[in-house]
Parts: C-alpha cells; sequence; structure tokens
C-alpha cells in the first residue's frame, strides 16, 4: 500500500474545508501530504495547486515529477467541483495509478449554511485580493443544492465512506470533532482548532477578518458573515425557495435570515402557473 488513510475531499469554496483541513494536519500522525485544489477526474498530484498543498515529511515537487512514495496518510481536495467528475467511475479505475493503493479510502464532503458561505464568497467577489467575479459566487450557489442534496442523502455520489462535516456544528462543538476524529480514525487532541487557515491567492486568511484572529479562531463571528450582505439585492438574489428549504433542512432556521426566506419563498408563490391545454 502507497497511502494508510486516504481522505478525498469535496467542499464549496469559503465553505470552511480548509479549516477543517489545517486541524487535519495538525492530528494526522506521520508522513503525508495535503493536495490542495486539484482538477475533477485527473490525476490530483499532476493538477493541485502545488504553492497551497502540503508535505508533511515528504518532497511533493519530487512525487509529482517520479511517483508517490509511502505515506501514512494522503489528503486531496476539490473546490466547487461537480461531485459526478470528482466521484466518477474513470477517477476510480484511474486511481491506483494516480495515487497508489491506500489500506483505507474515505470520501469526505464539507458543508456550511449557504447564508455565511455565499456572503464570504461575495465579501471575496468585492475585495482587493484577487477578487473573483460575481457570476461565480451565483455559480456556486447554484452547485450548493448539489452538495445538500448528497449530504441530505438524496443522491449517493460519494463512494468510500462517505463522512459529511457540517462546518457549522465543526467549529462550534469540541464532541462534534471528536466523533469525527473517531470516524476517521485518528487520535483526537483538537489541535490545530484556534488556526486561521492560510491558504488561498495570498494566503490572507479569512475573507473578513484576514489573519487578525489567528491562534483564536474560535471568536471569529463565523455564523454572522451574512449581516454584511444582507440587504444587497444581488445577494438575496441568490436565495431561492429550493436553497432556503435545503439549507433549513440542514441548518434549521438561522436567526436574521427570516425575511431573505420569505422573500424566496413569496417569488416561487408569485410564479405563474403553466397553461393546461384545452
Amino acid at each position: 500500500m502507497i497511502n494508510g488513510l486516504e481522505v478525498r475531499i469535496a467542499a464549496l469554496r469559503r465553505s470552511g474545508s480548509h479549516a477543517v483541513v489545517q486541524w487535519l494536519l495538525a492530528q494526522l500522525p506521520g508522513r503525508g501530504a495535503f493536495l490542495d485544489n486539484c482538477a475533477a477526474g485527473e490525476n490530483p498530484y499532476a493538477t493541485c495547486y502545488l504553492p497551497d498543498s502540503v508535505g508533511v515529511g515528504v518532497d511533493l515537487a519530487g512525487e509529482r515529477a517520479a511517483a508517490p512514495a509511502p505515506k501514512d496518510f494522503l489528503l486531496h481536495n476539490y473546490e466547487g467541483r461537480d461531485l459526478t467528475a470528482v466521484f466518477s467511475d474513470a477517477a476510480a479505475a484511474a486511481h491506483d495509478g494516480w495515487v497508489g493503493a491506500s489500506a483505507r479510502r474515505v470520501d469526505l464532503l464539507v458543508l456550511r449554511d449557504p447564508w455565511n458561505n455565499l456572503a464570504s464568497l461575495l465579501r471575496w467577489a468585492r475585495g482587493d485580493v484577487h477578487p473573483i467575479a460575481e457570476a461565480t459566487v451565483a455559480a456556486a450557489a447554484r452547485r450548493y443544492r448539489q452538495y445538500a442534496r448528497e449530504l441530505l442523502g438524496e443522491t449517493r455520489t460519494l463512494r468510500h465512506q462517505p463522512v459529511f462535516v457540517s462546518f457549522n456544528r465543526w467549529v462550534a462543538e469540541r464532541g462534534y470533532r471528536e466523533a469525527l476524529a473517531g470516524q476517521l480514525g485518528f487520535p483526537f487532541t483538537d489541535a490545530g482548532i484556534g488556526a486561521v487557515a492560510r491558504w488561498g491567492p495570498t494566503a490572507w486568511g479569512d475573507s473578513f477578518d484576514g489573519l487578525a484572529y489567528d491562534g483564536r479562531a474560535g471568536e471569529m463571528a463565523l455564523a454572522e458573515r451574512f449581516r454584511w450582505c444582507a440587504g444587497d439585492p444581488f445577494y438575496r438574489g441568490l436565495f431561492d425557495a429550493e436553497l432556503v428549504d435545503l439549507a433549513e433542512r440542514i441548518f434549521g432556521v438561522l436567526p436574521g435570515t427570516e425575511e431573505i426566506a420569505a422573500e424566496a419563498r413569496a417569488r416561487r408563490a408569485r410564479r405563474p402557473m403553466p397553461s393546461l391545454p384545452c
């Protein structure tokens, strides 16, 4: 076996997945690697963003040029990708040739509530550090539905010991994090929980606070990001009744979002009924 534990991670951008990865890297024992922002359906070593990838006792550049060496763990993540492309038959067939055989494989999906996830993306789009297009934010809102249905069990795209992480609960509940460590099979210390993830175009940290809360990330108002843009027409337009329903089934009603949710549902109610044939 080349890899002991292999974790393939799917998440939307600004969903908190990098914080989860940083927490994993702080606790997983032994030698390993994290391959960041890989292309779906392609070799993760060849397509990862190497400057943000991490080798723990391994030479990633050397492995990219030659072949993967034995390691205790391998993490590779896919940001905002179509789940059917990440977890495809073609990727399954090519897996061992790309990364080597693994003793244990886990497919992990991280989901943050859409109110704050999309607010963080919009903040990035309207910021000064390598801003993304607002169309990218709208595309993430559309993609969110696929991830939510997978978490709810309405689809079954993940293949290997699926594990689902609610970022909201991961941030708030130590017991939830301990249970996750148990699912993944490593000793729980909660190391790395206070660090602000530094991945991104310039490793700036959080969309709102940068690295100001590094070492005390628990003090960040992560569940309040939506308030910054709650009155913004573009932001409000990202939500329709379907997205609101999915969000509330997973995360419950987030205080302060009721007006936007009601507006989204009202738009559905006002939609004209299709005409019936005579």
